[in-house]
Formats: C-alpha cells, structure tokens, sequence
C-alpha cells in the first residue's frame, strides 16, 4: 500500500467539477461556432439581397437619366409649338384668301360674263 497513492476527496471533487466545467466550456465552444456561422450566413444573405436592390436602384436612376435625355425640355416644347401655332395660323389665312378668291371667282364670273356679252 506504499505504492498507492492517497488523494482527499477534496482533491477528487475539484478534479471532477473541473472535468465537467471543461465539458460545458467545450460545449459552448461549439455552440459559439455554430451561432458565428450562421451570423456569418445571414449577414452574406442580407448583403446579397441589399446588392441586389442597390442594382435596381440604380438601373431604376439609369432608366431615368435616359428619358430625361430622350425627352425635350418644357421650354424647348413650348417655343416649338409656338412656332407651329404661327405657321398653322399663317397656312389657314392663306387658305381663307385662297377659298374667298375662288368663291369670288364663282360669283363675278356669271355676272361678267352677263356683261361682256
């Protein structure tokens, strides 16, 4: 029995207490990795999706800027059509003496004619 070794039960209940809180720590270890990877999976997900959405904004603020230079100014229309209004106006004045002329025609014609004979 001189070879054996005595340890207090003191001694024994530190070492078991001590196995088991290296037990839970390793648990928790694994637990943490765990949460880290899926953190990690939801933070590239909402990445992709928040890229996702700044490229359609941005193909949504490039689809603006392309009509914005298709279409003409307010101003721009406006002087144009003004000078369309002035060439329409100036095309029916001269349809107007042109319709007054030949109905003019129509009516001194017979009454010329009554007199020339």
């Amino acid at each position: 029995m001189a070879s054996e070794i005595l340890v207090p039960d003191s001694l024994l209940d530190v070492s078991v207490k001590l196995s088991k809180l290296c037990a839970i720590l390793e648990e928790r270890s694994k637990l943490y990795d765990e949460r880290a990877v899926v953190t990690q999976r939801a933070l590239t997900t909402a990445s992709d999706v928040l890229n996702r959405r700044l490229e359609a904004m941005n193909e949504w603020r490039q689809t603006m800027s392309d009509r914005d230079q298709k279409y003409m100014l307010s101003e721009v229309y406006d002087q144009r059509h003004l000078a369309l209004e002035e060439r329409v106006s100036k095309l029916e004045k001269l349809i107007y003496v042109g319709i007054g002329g030949i109905l003019l025609l129509e009516f001194l014609t017979p009454v010329l004619m009554h007199f020339w004979k």
